[in-house]
């Protein structure tokens, strides 16, 4: 960490020589560190009209600085905020059912949890059911049960999601069956580890 400090910006150091003729000075304020004694410019790996840019964005491929800076609406960082999501109410405890059992009544619950794997088929990555009232029918729920789907699980069950559902727009799909909450997905839970 010690090797980048002379890169760190240090407000008791010199304003980069040529800062205050910078377009971007009233956003950015300038640079001040040890390895940037003129500007910003002097950390550029590429020379004018070179095309040897290497991807970045600087002021010496001035068509890829225009597309990034269209990109991202500029370098201003007052970013907008999102709006609010209103975030639903569930009871402290919720039941996660892997599917109907033998059960042969409507589960009672207000709330339910049930396991991602359980709504795609492991071999086309497709949703095994296509709409709210199907994966009711599919667990016997109640139509008006919160529905969590539950993305966390040993990892050899959800593997050949994550491998075929992403290319099959898994996402959109979701949204049809009127989940209530989906939890993000773990990346590794070993049986023989604490959580």
């Amino acid at each position: 960490m010690k090797q980048n400090e002379d890169y760190w910006h240090k407000d008791d150091l010199p304003l980069g020589r040529d800062c205050d003729r910078c377009p971007d000075f009233g956003i950015c304020g300038g640079v001040r560190s040890v390895k940037t004694p003129n500007s910003c410019l002097s950390l550029c790996s590429c020379k004018p009209n070179s095309k040897d840019g290497r991807g970045s964005v600087c002021k010496c491929d001035a068509k890829h600085l225009v597309q990034r800076m269209r990109e991202v609406g500029g370098w201003d960082l007052e970013v907008p905020r999102a709006p609010l999501v209103p975030s639903p109410s569930f009871p402290q405890m919720i039941p996660l059912i892997y599917g109907k059992s033998n059960r042969e009544r409507v589960l009672g619950r207000s709330a339910v949890s049930i396991p991602i794997h359980s709504v795609f088929s492991r071999r086309t990555g497709e949703l095994s059911v296509d709409s709210h009232e199907a994966l009711c029918e599919k667990f016997l729920i109640d139509q008006n049960t919160q529905i969590i789907l539950s993305s966390v699980h040993h990892d050899p069950t959800i593997e050949g999601y994550w491998s075929l559902g992403r290319s099959q727009n898994i996402a959109a799909k979701l949204r049809t069956l009127g989940l209530d909450l989906i939890t993000t997905p773990n990346f590794s839970l070993f049986p023989d580890v604490q959580r």
